[in-house]
Formats: structure tokens, C-alpha cells, sequence
């Protein structure tokens, strides 16, 4: 074999591994792309009727004082659903879940869009809803850690069927 046709073999070679690269890189992406992913969130907050504040998860006695003098009284949860793939995705509902497993679901005093919502590629969305005594009581009932341990989890249903629970607040 003469230098010519080694050459000519070499970068042949060096092409087809160039091209099964990119078609494989190729692939990748639109596979990525065509995946749906996303978190879902719990957030806790404190409102005063026309704002929330959300922050670390468990707040310093001074900073629930603070906030407290500032009219920030209503203790709040919302569920947080940011969508990290490539296509919309439906919300169609979202609940609470207690230590034990049951689910309160909000009915009245959400705040955010009306259900089921889309949530675009790349988006975020986020509900809230006051801890009533009612759900307090039923913390306390279904054997959940007491509402200032915030040990709950936000469940969110999407529109194919798909559920996705949070971690542990």
C-alpha cells in the first residue's frame, strides 16, 4: 500500500467516526428533547392577604416575629411545578400529602391559575393555599408531624395520568 492510498484509508476512517458521532449526538438531543421532565416543589410561606412571603424552609422565631409585625400571619403551602423539558406540560390538580400517606386536597382560597393549567417548556408555575384549623386538625388526626415541623409533601397530577410527589418539606 503506497502513502496516497494509507492517507486516503485514515481520513476515511477519521470521517466515518466523525459522522457515527454526530449522528449519535444527533439522536441524543432529540431524544432529549422529546423527553418530558420536571420537579415539583413544597414551599411554605407566611401571607398577609395580598402578598406571601416564602423562604428557608423552617424560620427563625425572630424572622416569623418580624415578618408577623409586618402583618405576615397566614401561615401558607404551595406546590411549585417548574418544567425542565422540552414540551408543555398539564397540571391538572395537586394536594397535600400527610406523614401517613393521605392526601388533603385544596378546594377553596388557591391562588394561582384556575386547573388544569399548561405549563409551557422551560416554565414555572407555582399554587398556594392557606393551612386552615381544619387542615391542621387533620394533620393531627392522620397522625402527620405537627404543622411546625412541616412534614408534608405536595403531590401533583398531570394531565396524562403521570403523578409526581415531592421530598419531604
Amino acid at each position: 500500500m503506497d502513502a496516497t492510498a494509507l492517507t486516503l484509508t485514515i481520513t476515511s476512517l477519521v470521517i466515518s467516526i466523525l459522522a457515527a458521532v454526530g449522528t449519535m449526538s444527533q439522536a441524543w438531543w432529540a431524544r432529549r428533547a422529546s423527553v418530558r421532565t420536571f420537579k415539583v416543589e413544597v414551599l411554605n410561606g407566611l401571607s398577609s392577604g395580598s402578598a406571601v412571603v416564602s423562604g428557608p424552609r423552617v424560620l427563625s422565631e425572630q424572622s416569623a416575629r418580624r415578618l408577623a409585625e409586618q402583618g405576615f400571619t397566614h401561615p401558607m403551602v404551595g406546590a411549585m411545578v417548574r418544567n425542565t423539558g422540552a414540551l408543555p406540560l398539564v397540571v391538572n390538580s395537586w394536594s397535600v400529602v400527610l406523614a401517613g400517606g393521605t392526601s388533603l386536597i385544596p378546594l377553596a382560597d388557591l391562588e394561582g391559575p384556575a386547573l388544569p393549567h399548561q405549563v409551557p417548556a422551560g416554565g414555572c408555575q407555582v399554587w398556594w393555599t392557606p393551612i386552615t384549623a381544619p387542615m391542621k386538625a387533620a394533620m393531627k388526626v392522620f397522625d402527620s408531624a405537627a404543622v411546625g415541623d412541616e412534614k408534608f409533601r405536595i403531590r401533583v397530577e398531570f394531565g396524562d395520568g403521570v403523578s409526581k410527589t415531592s421530598k419531604v418539606m
